[in-house]
């Protein structure tokens, strides 16, 4: 090995024991880049792991809050509040404001799914859309989504019909076929509680076609779980094989 330089155990060649700064840099943005990649993907532990070694290599508030957003998805619920929340803070004294949208639509989640607090959670999504600027396509999705959710819960078919459409819309203009696909899944089963089960059907399709094309594991179990639900008591054998491919 040349005098003066050394392996360290993440891989990268420092000088005098001091990784440089633009190599630090560098890796730190290809790492944001491969958990985006791995969470658009659903591969969610692969996400969480390279997410948190680009926050370590160069913190920022966009990073924090993908890791936390990373974390909740895998149901890490303990760590997600203190992330997102240190996120949303960075991001208020940076005058990040989609950081800042987003940090607030994962407090809502937050509130929502593990709180149950369906009013604190309606009005941090709310602040979120208020905030999100135009072109955050992603975060404002995100920000529909949740309050598709809590029409979802509180029965309200206009409402997650209204908020679904908006996903779709979102997702499309987006270039995110995964995102379609599941905005496709929420307004199925919209359709489906409302008797509409030729419209239901018609959508789920759409959605698992797209979640193929994506590569999306997670769009493609919610579709075909969503799909499952739809069958009755005479057609367990073929509400089972869905299931079980949903899991």
């Amino acid at each position: 090995m040349l005098a003066g330089l050394e392996d360290v155990s993440s891989g990268a060649i420092t000088i005098d024991g001091v990784i440089p700064h633009e190599l630090e840099q560098t890796a730190a943005e290809a790492l944001e880049e491969a958990g985006r990649r791995a969470l658009s993907r659903g591969a969610l532990v692969v996400a969480r792991r390279t997410l948190l070694r680009a926050v370590e290599l160069e913190p920022s508030p966009g990073r924090r809050y993908l890791a936390a957003h990373a974390a909740w998805r895998l149901a890490d619920v303990p760590t997600v509040r203190d992330e997102a929340e240190e996120a949303l803070a960075e991001a208020r004294a940076a005058g990040l404001a989609g950081v800042e949208g987003r940090a607030l639509v994962l407090l809502a989640d937050l509130a929502l799914h593990a709180e149950s607090n369906v009013a604190q959670a309606h009005d941090l999504a709310d602040d979120a859309l208020a905030i999100l600027p135009e072109d955050e396509l992603a975060g404002l999705y995100d920000a529909h989504s949740l309050i598709t959710t809590i029409f979802w819960w509180l029965g309200d078919a206009d409402g997650a019909t209204r908020h679904g459409e908006a996903m779709l819309d979102l997702a499309h203009r987006a270039g995110r076929p995964e995102l379609e696909s599941l905005a496709l899944t929420q307004l199925a089963g919209v359709a489906g509680v409302r008797g509409d089960a030729a419209g239901s059907l018609a959508l789920l399709e759409r959605a698992e076609a797209l979640a193929e094309t994506s590569g999306s594991r997670e769009a493609m179990a919610f579709a075909l779980a969503v799909h499952g639900r739809r069958f009755g008591e005479t057609e367990s054998d073929e509400a089972e094989r869905y299931l079980r491919e949903a899991l």
